[in-house]
């Protein structure tokens, strides 16, 4: 059973004893999910996508939304 961000955080603040620090919570959820996109090497963040280049052209080009540069 999948669990929500908002339930991840509650039941973080709730065994951290700090119910009101929602906000907080919430944005220490955001910096540990960016810290594992951006820093870790995790084989579900690694996808191969196909990037039709024109000879001769140098872009830009059209890359996925959660394309990492």
């Amino acid at each position: 059973m999948p669990i929500s961000a908002q339930q991840i955080v509650a039941d973080a603040l709730a065994i951290a004893k700090c119910p009101g620090f929602v906000s907080l919570g919430g944005r220490c959820l955001n910096l540990v999910l960016q810290d594992l996109v951006m820093h870790r090497n995790l084989k579900v963040n690694l996808v191969s996508t196909t990037i039709p280049v024109i000879a001769n052209s140098n872009g830009p080009f059209n890359l996925e939304p959660d394309y990492l540069r």
